[in-house]
């Protein structure tokens, strides 16, 4: 998360600022900052900042961190005709996660666990994308193989009985 230090005074300058992060990390002095939270949740960050005179004054506002989600499946590749189950083992720790899977022919699902059935043989690059709340997006891509059926044929010449 990027924080824009835009403090300013008349008549003087900023002579110091030091930024509080809500999380018992400690305060941290530049400007502008970046700051990852190790956990997600709500936090109250303070801005506290020190003219060249000396006058001191803090805003505090509360920022909220979004989990991510850990995107992951499993699907086995299968022959022409064949359904393939398509078996979600995301990870997140929010209580609201939608889903999203492309599967590379077209067509697309919402469904935790899909049951699919191609009709094409070929290679197929399946995409799920998950979304939580605050806009956090995530998403994995695994392939998929559907095998062509195979051609059973025979060739035979008629024959006599007992030839």
């Amino acid at each position: 998360m990027v924080f824009q230090n835009l403090s300013f005074v008349s008549g003087g300058s900023i002579q110091q600022s030091s930024w509080s992060f809500g999380d018992g990390t400690g305060l941290y002095p530049p400007q502008d900052t970046a700051y990852v939270y190790a956990q997600e949740g709500a936090y109250d960050v303070i801005l506290t900042v020190t003219s060249n005179k000396g006058c001191v004054d803090s805003v505090s506002k509360q920022v909220n961190v979004f989990p991510r989600a850990e995107v992951n499946f499993i699907a086995d590749s299968v022959c022409i005709g064949e359904s393939i189950l398509f078996i979600n083992t995301t990870q997140t720790t929010s209580s609201t996660i939608s889903y999203l899977w492309n599967f590379d022919d077209g067509n697309t699902s919402d469904i935790t666990n899909p049951l699919y059935t191609y009709q094409q043989p070929g290679t197929y690059n399946v995409n799920l994308q998950t979304n939580v709340p605050g806009g956090c997006v995530d998403s994995k891509t695994n392939t998929v193989v559907i095998y062509p059926e195979p051609v059973a044929d025979f060739i035979f010449t008629d024959k006599c009985l007992y030839d």
